[in-house]
């Protein structure tokens, strides 16, 4: 495609020389992130490889250029809006009833009002060749599979006041073609991570790994998909939020199915108390859950559970196990005959329990939850939630 530029200059002297640097803008380019995270448990690293996926359909072919990445959103509103007063008035409480004809172009009115605002919402992204804005659209490349990354020596991050940039200085090629094109800021070793799992047995059976690091960089780490691998081994795909230079951050990188986790179905007893009149029905009901680290090394987890919350005083509930007694924390309970837990925490509020624990290799233990119900045997009871 082939575009035409009228510059006129005024020099001092004919025939003088001059170097232009011409910039213009132009549309159909975007950016998004993409992720290698890599967490090694033997020293509690984590290893990020920061990918620009790059997509632009400007009918121009980007040869060897150096890529500016920045965050800056032209689309988007850049001052706060105006806060009208505000209030208050009376309304009758008869409302009046309109023709049928009245009210159809009544709801014609209002359905183009709409549609014009819909159409006004959806103005095609503007950048520059140089500096390419992220895409306001993440999901337009993420079903489509990479292509091979290009090699990169390193890049530069610059703080504006408003966004970052990123100047990488090794050329690449984009052609104009709609499709992604992966190119990679920066290799970043964050120290100090610690990693923890977090299991809800009762409504899934699964262990999810939890990282928790500070971002050390001079990079701005801007939200987009991840792939996670777990001492060299691929577990999950996951997100990555928006996270600035020093800011700690935590993400779920996904379940981990080296981590077998068994929720037993309680066991109930009931009886009944009282005289004929004044009768009471009691049951006790057991919950055991258990859980077994099938990997070659230790690992933190949490575990949660409930038990439910009475909105009645006919219903008492009563924790037997773990015994809290007046405390809302208990450190090193033993659960079974071989494991203790770390830790228990008891949420009054939520009605939540959570043990924290740490297991070796093999190691398998069985958390006890126990308590016990009681109400009159006129009525019945049901569990919500």
């Amino acid at each position: 495609m082939a575009r035409e530029i009228v510059v006129l200059l005024q020099g001092h002297k004919e025939g003088s020389k001059a170097t232009l640097t011409v910039n213009y803008m132009v549309s159909n380019a975007t950016w998004s992130a993409q992720y290698d995270i890599r967490v090694l448990s033997a020293n509690n690293t984590l290893e990020l490889t920061y990918y620009a996926v790059i997509v632009q359909s400007t009918k121009e072919l980007w040869k060897n250029v150096y890529l500016s990445l920045s965050t800056a959103t032209p689309s988007s509103n850049h001052a706060p809006p105006n806060l009208a007063a505000m209030t208050l008035q009376q309304q009758s409480l008869y409302q009046p009833v309109f023709a049928k004809n009245e009210m159809d172009m009544k709801c014609k009115r209002q359905m183009r009002s709409e549609r014009k605002a819909y159409d006004g919402e959806c103005l095609a992204e503007c950048c520059c060749c140089s500096s390419v804005s992220p895409r306001t659209l993440s999901d337009r490349a993420a079903p489509l599979p990479p292509p091979p990354e290009m090699t990169v020596t390193k890049s530069t991050a610059q703080q504006g006041a408003t966004s970052s940039s990123f100047n990488i200085e090794r050329p690449g090629t984009i052609p104009s073609d709609n499709e992604p094109h992966k190119v990679t800021i920066a290799s970043i070793k964050l120290d100090k991570c610690k990693c923890e799992y977090i299991t809800v047995p009762c409504l899934d059976e699964s262990a999810y790994l939890k990282v928790k690091a500070t971002n050390t960089s001079d990079f701005t780490f801007l939200a987009g998909p991840m792939l996670v691998f777990f001492d060299n081994n691929y577990i999950a795909r996951s997100k990555l939020p928006t996270v600035s230079p020093s800011e700690e951050f935590e993400a779920f990188l996904g379940r981990d199915e080296a981590i077998k986790v068994e929720y037993k179905i309680p066991q109930r007893f009931r009886e009944t108390r009282g005289i004929i009149i004044n009768t009471t029905n009691k049951q006790r009901t057991q919950n055991k859950i258990v859980i077994k680290n099938n990997k070659q090394t230790k690992i933190s987890l949490i575990v949660k559970d409930r038990f439910p919350e009475s909105n009645t005083k006919e219903i008492a509930v009563k924790l037997l196990e773990p015994d809290f007694k007046d405390k809302q924390e208990l450190t090193n309970v033993p659960l079974d005959k071989e494991n203790r837990a770390k830790l228990i925490k008891l949420d009054n509020v939520m009605k939540h329990v959570d043990w924290e624990l740490e297991l070796a290799p093999a190691q398998k233990v069985v958390i006890p939850l126990t308590m016990e119900l009681e109400w009159p045997s006129t009525r019945q009871i049901q569990f919500s939630g």
